[in-house]
């Protein structure tokens, strides 16, 4: 069950053409779990083609302030996932902040 002060943020941005995410999905989609009393990252999942790649993101952005941490979760991405969507998870993240902080 999902806490009611909870909310969900998708963040959305583009892959480079020959990525197999555009492939399956045209887009890369970030889904946040946010609680909207402390701005924690409850939970979070991309549309990713590997299993394991979903755990690492999800490592990297769980339990963290989805606002106040902002440099150490893109300084996470840029030294720790070398993946060829890194550029493009920033991007959604910041998309899906932008709607928060629109809300």
């Amino acid at each position: 069950m999902i806490a009611d002060n909870c909310i969900y943020i998708l963040g959305v941005s583009k892959t480079n053409f020959d990525n197999a995410i555009t492939k399956n999905y045209n887009m890369l989609f970030v889904g946040f779990l946010i609680d909207k009393d402390t701005d924690k990252i409850i939970d979070v999942e991309a549309t990713m083609i590997l299993e394991l790649s979903n755990k690492f993101i999800k490592s990297l952005f769980t339990n963290k302030n989805f606002i106040k941490d902002y440099d150490i979760i893109i300084n996470e991405f840029e030294k720790r996932y070398f993946g060829r969507s890194q550029k493009a998870l920033i991007t959604a993240y910041k998309d899906a902040l932008k709607k928060y902080e629109n809300i």
